[in-house]
């Protein structure tokens, strides 16, 4: 075997360049969501100030509408699933930095911070925050995902008869997290990345 590519040193810049690839991939995959989502929205907009028949208009409203609502669950579901690899990642990085460095905290770089309490202030706008940028992404995310949701739930229970304003709103509140939720376990035993056969690294 190697005794290069065994070596920690070896397998931390292995573990930098596999996350840098990872998070080059996701800004890609990122972009379609964007893009589709957009584009969806757009054609709903299109769909509702248009001149359709009355019929027409409203299969392509709903059928755009679901569209969306489903393409915005999945783009919050790729969201969890880039912030579940990009913390084993780090973890990673983390343990292997470790093992190089030992306990000179001046020889590492991803598990040390360079300040905790220096211009770091939420109230200030031109100050720094620890805020977590994919944290920030999920609930972006999930706001879109909710706000499909809204739009879709209501346009199907407009069109009952025997649906009034408050039902419809009351439904949309409801029912739209129970299926975001319900779409979201039932991707983690259909979509889950396979890591059965992986080993673990120590803590």
């Amino acid at each position: 075997m190697n005794t290069e590519q065994n070596s920690p040193k070896y397998k931390y810049e292995i573990a930098i360049k596999a996350r840098n690839f990872h998070y080059d991939n996701f800004s890609k995959w990122s972009t379609y969501f964007y893009v589709a989502i957009g584009a969806i929205f757009i054609g709903y907009c299109t769909v509702s100030t248009e001149g359709y028949k009355d019929n027409d208009k409203e299969f392509l409203k709903i059928g755009l509408l679901l569209l969306g609502y489903s393409c915005s669950i999945l783009w919050h579901m790729s969201n969890k699933g880039y912030y579940f690899w990009a913390l084993n990642f780090i973890k990673i990085i983390n343990y292997y930095e470790k093992k190089i460095s030992g306990d000179d905290n001046n020889e590492r770089v991803y598990s040390i911070l360079a300040y905790k309490e220096q211009n770091i202030d939420v109230l200030f706008p031109n100050h720094a925050a620890n805020y977590s940028t994919s944290k920030i992404s999920l609930v972006f995310s999930y706001i879109i995902s909710f706000s499909w949701g809204i739009l879709f739930f209501y346009k199907i229970l407009a069109i009952l008869p025997t649906s009034s304003i408050c039902i419809a709103i009351g439904c949309c509140i409801f029912l739209n997290p129970l299926i975001i939720a319900i779409i979201s376990i039932i991707g983690k035993y259909c979509l889950e990345s396979k890591v059965q056969q992986m080993s673990y690294i120590e803590n």
